[in-house]
């Protein structure tokens, strides 16, 4: 699956005015033009961090609705290939 795999450290920065990197994650994002992927530990990590940003754990949950955000589902099969 071609795209940009994101984790918590990126999502949290886009949707949270307040934080240091905010500019710099929105100037990013504007110079990607494949999808964002993540996977399930990520999203749950960013919205729990998200908590007391207003509005930022329902962006998040919208970007995943609107498919902005794709989940990458996690197997177990993917964990053992990995390991050679």
């Amino acid at each position: 699956m071609p795209g940009v795999l994101v984790d918590a450290s990126a999502l949290i920065p886009l949707l949270d005015r307040d934080d240091a990197a905010h500019d710099r994650c929105v100037g990013a994002l504007k110079q990607i033009r494949e999808p964002l992927s993540t996977v399930w530990p990520a999203l749950i990590e960013a919205m729990h961090l998200l908590g007391d940003t207003p509005r930022g754990a329902d962006a998040l949950c919208d970007m995943v609705s609107d498919e902005a955000l794709l989940l990458i589902e996690l197997e177990a099969t993917i964990w053992r290939a990995s390991k050679g």
